[in-house]
């Protein structure tokens, strides 16, 4: 089996558009983190991400609209990046 090619992280952002905002909102420093709830946003109010036995997850309308059957949202992606480094 050949080698996979690795992912440059520009090209993976390309694919993932919530992956580049949440790149950006972590860049900016609009992740504050406090125990098991971060704040995410540049401007007031801001995105509540709260870790749950299932992972993190937003409390925002749309998810509550959706639950959890799309794609994270950037505000999630941009706490765990933060959490990681």
């Amino acid at each position: 089996m050949p080698p996979r090619a690795a992912l440059d992280a520009t090209a993976l952002e390309t694919l993932h558009p919530r992956l580049h905002a949440a790149r950006v909102l972590m860049e900016e420093g609009a992740v504050r983190l406090d125990g098991e709830l971060a704040s995410v946003g540049t401007n007031e109010p801001r995105h509540i991400v709260r870790w749950t036995m299932t992972g993190h997850r937003c409390f925002c309308p749309r998810n509550g609209r959706h639950q959890d059957n799309r794609d994270p949202r950037k505000y999630v992606l941009a706490v765990e990046l933060v959490e990681r480094g």
